[in-house]
């Protein structure tokens, strides 16, 4: 059995979601772009105000697209250097 769809969200739960995606948008550097993919896993939580609970947050770094970014490379490189330093 899967989660809900966000079409079964509650307006608050999807305005959740829309300012966790941008709190994580705005953690990375600005001359990166953002990621292909982004999942957010949250569990329910009726009884909180926003509704559930974020449990995680899961980027998916474009590696397999870099062949179609060529001009990206250099930029992703960057952000791969400076996150390693710390």
């Amino acid at each position: 059995m899967s989660g809900p769809r966000p079409h079964d969200l509650t307006a608050r739960q999807r305005a959740v979601a829309g300012d966790v995606y941008a709190a994580f948008l705005a953690q990375r550097p600005a001359d990166v772009p953002p990621p292909f993919s982004v999942r957010m896993d949250f569990i329910l939580d009726p009884g909180s105000a926003a509704g559930m609970l974020l449990l995680e947050v899961e980027a998916v770094a474009p590696v397999r697209f870099l062949g179609l970014h060529p001009s990206r490379v250099p930029a992703f490189a960057r952000m791969i250097a400076a996150r390693a330093a710390g």
